[in-house]
């Protein structure tokens, strides 16, 4: 039986780096004096389901791209309090940062119960339906079957297309501070492709696709009618482009050809938002303790908005008003130093 792999065309000592972590972190979690109280300890995103992403440099040994992201799944009931199994888990990531030149992060801990109410969540689905347990219980999520995965819901296409266009906002703030080195264009060309994908993810959440692989879902949007998105060419190539750079990203330090990928990114994420602004409004509509919540949340921001002299997001329509403020930042013709920090605080305080 063939081990599986953590990206799909990485060469031998690239696994083997990968691996190397992942052992190291098992070995190291297994040591935790409330290892008892750990379940599991997953490996999610793209290297978990075996299609991470390859930086292969002329000169250089093949490298990760991306993080290596962890779930913490803990035992119900468990002993140890949460604040001190999160706070152990922070330093981990830390240590295995510095040691491995790779970003490891670790998100904070959840018993199994808490994941499958959620399952309607994006991060919890995908982690779900691919993943790798490197410590504790292999067979944590195998009972589950499609049958028992929920459809995503259209507010979680909406939060997704949020954050995307956030960063977005990141990555402009990155190209006007100077793009200078391969980390700064790495971070950039990143945003922007996490962009695209996230386009089309959100189109196929709106069609209730459930293509999951990357390759998958690029054919569930080939295969979508032309009246889905009035661009819906323009996305399928560009989503193409897209998976090709998350598994063999192309990084240059050339601004020029940064700034236009940003530019085409942009303009077809706040095409799409203009285009279904009406369908994900109505389905983020917030129910009475959600609305209470977000009339604080609005206040606390509201001078940010006066400073842009534009209005600022009301209660019941909040994840949209990012969404809108988020195209506002693009298209502002100068993003000074206090638009971004502002962006930092209204993003922080609302999201």
């Amino acid at each position: 039986m063939s081990t599986p792999r953590y990206t799909l065309d990485g060469d031998d000592a690239l696994e083997a780096r990968l691996g190397a972590i992942v052992r190291g972190v098992a070995a190291d979690v297994e040591k935790f004096p409330f290892a008892r109280d750990i379940a599991a300890v997953i490996l999610g995103g793209g290297y978990g389901r075996g299609e991470g992403g390859v930086w292969a440099r002329e000169g250089h040994p093949q490298a990760p791209f991306n993080d290596l992201d962890f779930f913490v799944i803990c035992k119900t009931p468990c002993q140890t309090p949460a604040g001190e199994i999160n706070a152990a888990f922070a330093a981990l990531g830390h240590q295995w940062t510095k040691q491995s030149g790779v970003e490891v992060d670790f998100g904070a801990v959840r018993p199994r119960d808490y994941v499958i109410r959620r399952l309607d969540v994006m991060m919890w689905q995908e982690m779900v339906r691919g993943h790798r347990v490197i410590f504790g219980d292999k067979h944590i999520f195998s009972t589950l079957t499609e049958a028992d995965l929920p459809s995503i819901p259209l507010r979680e296409g909406a939060r997704l297309l949020m954050n995307r266009m956030a960063g977005l906002v990141h990555a402009r703030d990155r190209m006007n501070t100077g793009v200078h080195t391969l980390e700064d264009a790495g971070f950039v060309a990143r945003n922007i492709n996490k962009a695209l994908l996230g386009v089309g993810d959100v189109l196929l959440v709106e069609v209730g696709s459930r293509a999951f692989a990357a390759d998958d879902r690029l054919e569930a949007l080939k295969q979508l009618p032309p009246s889905s998105f009035s661009r819906l060419p323009e996305l399928c190539a560009l989503y193409a482009k897209a998976v090709a750079f998350k598994r063999r990203p192309d990084v240059r330090v050339d601004h020029a050809l940064l700034r236009a990928d940003w530019e085409r990114a942009c303009a077809l994420a706040e095409a799409f938002w203009r285009e279904k602004n009406d369908v994900f409004s109505r389905a983020c509509r917030p129910n009475l303790v959600r609305l209470v919540y977000n009339l604080r949340a609005c206040l606390a921001v509201q001078k940010d908005y006066d400073s842009w002299g534009i209005p600022g997001p009301k209660p019941a329509r909040l994840l949209p008003a990012l969404l809108d403020t988020w195209v506002f930042l693009l298209n502002k013709k100068d993003l000074t130093k206090d638009d971004f920090s502002r962006f930092l605080r209204i993003w922080g305080r609302l999201n």
